[in-house]
């Protein structure tokens, strides 16, 4: 039925509403109420920097730059857009992606996580296949 609830309706934001709707209580049972907390919003941090390469203009300044124009977010503002050659840029560097990447990896582990130990808890086993996860702050969406 989870499956079927989260799956059906389009579009990520509202999958990670009723996610969060459903597991909230039952994790909060099984005294795993902070990390789901945790995990959901690293999901959607995910989901933000998912995003904003969805929908962007890639710009290669010859070598000594790499950057984006998040067309989605410009289109949204009222302003006149004359050439999308001239809105502003966001700067990205192998460092930034590459932090990026690791949290998409921590993320997916703190999901792990919380099924192995829900499980456990709910089987009244005390062992559990993984130990506590080791935080990782989010990181920026672009070049700080």
């Amino acid at each position: 039925m989870a499956f079927k609830a989260i799956f059906r309706p389009r579009g990520e934001t509202q999958r990670i509403d009723i996610a969060d709707a459903m597991g909230r209580e039952p994790y909060r049972d099984a005294n795993l109420g902070t990390p789901f907390e945790e995990a959901i919003g690293a999901v959607r941090h995910c989901l933000k920097i998912r995003n904003q390469f969805s929908h962007c203009y890639w710009i290669d300044d010859f070598g000594r730059c790499l950057g984006f124009v998040g067309l989605e977010t410009t289109a949204r503002k009222n302003a006149r857009v004359e050439n999308v050659h001239h809105i502003q840029a966001s700067d990205i560097d192998l460092d930034t992606l590459q932090d990026q990447e690791a949290y998409f990896v921590y993320t997916r582990d703190c999901l792990r996580y919380l099924e192995a130990e829900f499980r456990a808890r709910a089987a009244g086993s005390t062992t559990t296949l993984f130990s506590s996860l080791k935080k990782v702050d989010q990181p920026p969406l672009c070049k700080p």
